[in-house]
């Protein structure tokens, strides 16, 4: 891995430990959708990662969202 993906695997795992991990619990209990999760990972540039950047993505490989998946 280059030292991009791994700072963008690094930049994913930390947002998942830190924002994710502590709702999951209630998320699941409660049945309801985290939509603050989905503009969390907007923000964060998680969504979008392999549309080109002419397109308003981050243009990044499929191999990077797999490392950001598998974090």
């Amino acid at each position: 891995m280059s030292d991009a993906q791994r700072i963008l695997q690094a930049e994913a795992r930390e947002l998942a430990e830190s924002e994710f991990k502590p709702k999951a619990v209630e998320v699941d209990l409660t049945d309801t959708y985290p939509w603050d999760s989905v503009v969390k990972l907007s923000d964060a540039g998680f969504t979008g990662m392999t549309i080109p950047k002419a397109y308003g993505g981050r243009g990044l490989t499929n191999f990077d969202a797999i490392l950001v998946r598998a974090g």
